[in-house]
Order: C-alpha cells, then structure tokens, then sequence
C-alpha cells in the first residue's frame, strides 16, 4: 500500500514536472517566432535596399515627386519575402541557440537532428533558390517608376530600359484624394493625353 502511495505521488510529480517543461518550451517558441519574424523582416529590407539605392541613381536631377508604378512595386516588393522569411527563421534558429535558458529548453526541437532542424533546412534551400528568382524580379521592380520634375513627367514602365518622358502640357487632368483609416493617406492621379494615368 505505501510502496503504491510512492508511485502515484512519483507519477504525479512527473507529470506535473512534465507540465512545466512543456509551458517554458511553448514560451521559448514564442520568443522563437518573433526573433524569427524580426529577423525576417530586417532581411526584407536588406534585400530592398539596393533597389532603392538604383531607383534613387536613376531619377533625374531636380524631382520633387517619384514613385514605383503599379506593376513595378508589385515586384519590387514581394518577391523578397520568401527568401527573407527563410534566412529569417534560421537566424532566428541560431540567435535563440546563444539563450542558455532557451537551448536547454528547445534542444529536442531545435537540435541537430529533429524534424524542426530538417524543416528548417529544406526552407533554407528552397529560400536559396528564392533568392536566385527574386533578386533580378525585385531590381527589375525597382527600375520601374514615374517622377514629375518643374519641367517634365518621366514613367519608366515595367520591363522597359528608356522612360518615356512628357511635357507638363500634356497634362489632361489632375486629380487629388485622400483616404483615411488610422493614417490619413493622399495621392494624386495624372491622366496624359495619350491615355496613361499615373
């Protein structure tokens, strides 16, 4: 009877030590998971730097308004994210690692042979790949633009090498908006006499 006493109370204080192990992992994965996505996000904007060093090269002098086109932001900004989630999240992987507290923690699912390191090994080299695609899309999304200098409207289309360049007399129309959410945001649309409206 007292031997049986021992063992419920043994179980019981494994169980409830096996409680706690599983509430400090779970409160490390969120630290993972935001290191992860921190990481991820300064990675995005380290891959959109340079486009926006060669944007910023190809303005003329004197532009007082410039933007990305349409098609052009499209590229420009997502295909980034794939690669920068992946080296994201295996920086994140390593960063949580120098945590004492956390390695001993996470090490059955941030060791070196779980499903979580496979995982995140294949994430590594299909974001490798990723990286192949998005680097040329993204510089290509760069170079599209529209700017308005005192003299003259230049767009630079998608996939094009020249701008196309108009007189302020072409100018059919402008027009002028805001919208309003938690940030009031303007904008202006010129429509050209050939049509295009930027």
């Amino acid at each position: 009877m007292t031997g049986g006493m021992w063992l419920t109370r043994d179980s019981a204080l494994a169980g409830e030590q096996d409680k706690r192990a599983r509430v400090t992992r779970t409160r490390w994965h969120f630290l993972f998971i935001l290191i992860s996505m921190a990481a991820s996000g300064a990675m995005w904007g380290a891959i959109l730097l340079p486009g926006y060093a060669l944007r910023e090269s190809l303005l003329p002098r004197g532009a007082f308004l410039s933007g990305g086109t349409y098609y052009g932001d499209t590229l420009f900004f997502t295909p980034p994210i794939y690669p920068a989630l992946a080296i994201g999240m295996i920086l994140g992987r390593l960063l949580v690692r120098l945590i004492p507290a956390a390695r001993t923690a996470l090490e059955p699912e941030l060791g070196e042979d779980t499903k979580i390191t496979s995982g995140l090994k294949k994430f590594a080299k299909s974001g490798e790949l990723a990286l192949v695609v998005a680097l040329p899309l993204c510089l290509c999304g760069a170079m599209s633009f529209w700017v308005t200098t005192p003299t003259r409207i230049e767009i630079r289309p998608i996939f094009s090498t020249t701008a196309s360049s108009y007189d302020w007399s072409s100018v059919r129309e402008i027009e002028t908006g805001c919208t309003r959410d938690r940030t009031v945001n303007y904008h202006f649309f010129l429509d050209l006499a050939d049509g295009i409206r930027t």
